[in-house]
């Protein structure tokens, strides 16, 4: 009897599970697996596998006041939980996640209710300045200087 001798060639993300029943994660070309056809004849299928692997990475954005990210959503507070998934060169998924700080435009940048204002004129002159709302934008203060 001739026996039949063939190649499968395969292509796959992460994983294929093969006519062996068993799952192979990395490229290989040297499984082979016998075939018996209707007649008894013998056929020798050798795996020739190249895998391709998925991606995974974050995508960190600081944005003021609303993003609008890759999946088309506008997001107007700070989000870690946004995913969205991609096709890569090999066609295996790319996963994306998102890490997004969203700083409030409309929210004062001063950290306290008081502001130390220098100005120079013959020396400098410190004086403090108590603020009863958030300044934004900075404004600059009409101070008339102190004589040393």
């Amino acid at each position: 009897m001739h026996t039949k001798r063939g190649t499968d060639v395969q292509y796959a993300c992460d994983s294929l599970t093969w006519i062996d029943g068993i799952t192979y994660y990395a490229s290989n070309n040297s499984v082979t697996y016998v075939l018996t056809n209707s007649t008894g004849c013998d056929s020798v299928v050798t795996l020739n596998l190249t895998l391709h692997h998925s991606d995974s990475v974050t995508d960190v954005q600081i944005a003021c006041d609303d993003l609008t990210w890759i999946d088309g959503n506008n997001y107007t507070s700070t989000n870690s939980s946004a995913i969205h998934t991609l096709t890569n060169i090999f066609g295996c998924d790319s996963v994306v996640s998102l890490d997004l700080t969203i700083k409030n435009s409309s929210s004062s940048t001063i950290p306290t209710q008081h502001v130390i204002v220098l100005f120079g004129w013959m020396g400098i002159i410190i004086r403090q300045v108590t603020l009863l709302q958030p300044i934004l934008p900075p404004i600059l203060l009409d101070v008339t200087p102190l004589l040393p």
